[in-house]
């Protein structure tokens, strides 16, 4: 058997077990900062796009072609078929001497549809026709140059995922790389860390349906963005001279493949500052990659239908000024685990969370009065802190008549099995309760 060298060895079974191989930051711009080291030992046939057999060094998930014996530079000539996540290095030491990657050859990874990540350096120039063709699998790409690499034909034909590129580089990336326009994010919008209090906002063509009961109905109104956010602004009119003019802005959308969101305090657009104050109608509806979003000081509603069919959101932050949830804000949450609402709520209206069936535990603050139906239907609630001294008016069972129905507040499962913890000494007042009484499981452990 021939002997492989410990570092190809410990590269093998770095790449193998679907972890990165040790990088070595270079000061470059757009550095990738990966570095790997191969030997002699590790040169080896492969199969190339045209279907003759040639030779490179391979590292256990991409085979590597020397393009310049003088300058010292490569080409990703092919990708393992079941490779799930390709990080490219920038560099590859081979036998000591370093040589840089600097394209991606024609039909490398085509039709690797195992592959779920791809991040490309800032030392690849060029990109061959039908590199990644096929790669159906394919939920993120990250390039790290500011410049766009010279791009092939069908280079990722088949592909709908998004393609992350430095912050400030999206407009020149749409320019040069017109055919995956659609495709491309500024990597800024997934980072909840660099959106700040205040941000600058661009107009936007982005075109969407006025709803007819909008607060905001007669008033002027456009449409911006920040990137990942859209917002609309308004004027309020005033026939009142001497009555400064209110500018309010609301998220009406966000970006399909934003995954963590921060939202602002302040948006400013042509030198003039708005406060984003609300979220509009499905504003960030049935949006499959959304993860977490944290809401600033500021906001007093969180609106119907906000966050429905956000399947992976994990976690959201509502802050203190909210008093009220309204319907179905968040029906459909399948991966929402607990919930703190804060204690500026009064009142948590029908549906608002129904149908959050990772959901947990939810605190109910000391002032709501009122759970609507369904309001927290089909969850899978374990426990319920209730905070308040006197019970809120909620449903504990459900009716459909043909004039009018209406759904439990909670399920009958949730009623059977989790644990209603309410305030020292109030046991009594709501195992007596007409429909808190219902919950088989009471403590006051409060």
């Amino acid at each position: 058997m021939r002997k492989i060298s410990y570092i190809s060895f410990f590269v093998f079974m770095l790449i193998m077990c679907g972890a990165f191989v040790s990088c070595s930051k270079d000061d470059d711009e757009g550095s990738s900062g990966l570095t790997i080291s191969l030997t002699s030992d590790d040169y080896k046939p492969y199969t190339s796009d045209e279907g003759n057999v040639e030779y490179g060094y391979f590292d256990g998930v991409m085979c590597y072609r020397v393009t310049s014996e003088e300058n010292k530079t490569l080409e990703v000539a092919k990708g393992v078929k079941e490779a799930t996540q390709a990080n490219i290095p920038q560099d590859v030491t081979i036998d000591g001497i370093k040589h840089k990657v600097t394209s991606i050859g024609k039909g490398a990874f085509s039709n690797c549809t195992s592959l779920i990540s791809l991040t490309i350096p800032g030392s690849i120039v060029s990109i061959g026709n039908y590199a990644f063709q096929g790669c159906s699998g394919l939920k993120r790409v990250e390039l790290k140059s500011p410049n766009p690499p010279a791009i092939g034909e069908y280079a990722f034909y088949g592909t709908n995922c998004p393609i992350y590129v430095p912050t400030d580089s999206k407009e020149v990336y749409k320019t040069e790389w017109k055919e995956w326009a659609n495709q491309i994010r500024d990597v800024a919008s997934t980072n909840p860390q660099r959106r700040e209090e205040t941000v600058y906002v661009k107009d936007s063509s982005y075109y969407r349906r006025l709803y007819w009961d909008s607060p905001h109905r007669g008033w002027t109104e456009s449409v911006v963005s920040d990137g990942s956010l859209f917002y609309r602004l308004y004027k309020s009119s005033s026939y009142m001279s001497d009555n400064p003019v209110e500018m309010t802005a609301w998220v009406c959308w966000v970006d399909k493949y934003a995954e963590n969101i921060s939202i602002p305090k302040y948006v400013i657009y042509k030198d003039e500052k708005y406060v984003v104050n609300g979220i509009d109608i499905y504003a960030f509806g049935i949006n499959k990659c959304l993860k977490s979003v944290s809401i600033p000081v500021g906001f007093t509603c969180i609106n119907s239908h906000a966050f429905y069919g956000c399947e992976s959101l994990e976690s959201v932050t509502i802050p203190e000024s909210v008093v009220k949830i309204e319907d179905y804000a968040f029906e459909n949450c399948l991966s929402l685990k607990n919930v703190s609402i804060p204690n500026g709520v009064t009142e948590i209206q029908g549906g608002a969370f129904f149908n959050c069936k990772s959901l947990e535990t939810v605190t109910i603050p000391i002032n709501v009065t009122s759970i609507g139906s369904g309001a927290f239907y089909d969850c899978g609630l374990l426990d319920i802190y209730m905070k308040c001294p006197n019970p809120p008016k909620m449903y504990s069972r459900s009716y459909y008549g043909a004039s009018f129905s209406f759904s439990a507040s909670f399920s009958t499962q949730t009623f059977n099995n989790a644990t209603l913890h309410v305030p020292a000494g109030l046991k009594g007042k709501y195992a007596y309760d007409e429909n808190w009484g219902s919950f088989v499981h009471i403590v006051d452990d409060l």
